[in-house]
């Protein structure tokens, strides 16, 4: 066993300095780097900001919406007319899934961020109202 034990050395040695290669190259963010760095989760609001106008675009128009609603990862959206409703636009925006229920009553499934999104969207609602 004592004969072994600078093998294990050398080897814990050589996953150390590749550790350290890929996260150097593929510039990963450790929690030491994290710690100084902006926080994140306040960029991801900056950068999502701003979406609500473009899905009520996507959605017909604020005219065309009667509500709006958040469910934990989806928003659910009640419309006028749902042939003015612009699929492939919602998902451009980001949203992983648009479900039909009727031609009126739409799931757009967004992610964690679907309470921000639903929120903003009610807010330029209520502004313009």
């Amino acid at each position: 066993m004592e004969s072994t034990k600078w093998l294990y050395w050398i080897i814990g040695i050589i996953i150390l300095v590749v550790a350290a290669i890929i996260i150097r190259k593929y510039k990963l963010i450790t929690k030491m780097k994290r710690v100084n760095c902006v926080d994140l989760d306040k960029l991801e609001e900056k950068k999502f900001s701003g979406m609500g106008k473009l899905y009520i675009k996507a959605l017909g128009g604020e005219k065309n919406i009667v509500s709006v609603d958040p469910c934990m990862t989806r928003i659910r959206v009640i419309m006028k007319d749902g042939s003015l409703l612009d699929e492939k636009r919602i998902i451009v925006l980001g949203a992983h899934k648009v479900i039909k229920l009727t031609d009126t009553k739409i799931h757009i499934i967004i992610g964690l961020k679907a309470e921000k999104l639903a929120e903003e969207i009610n807010d330029i609602r209520e502004k313009n109202r």
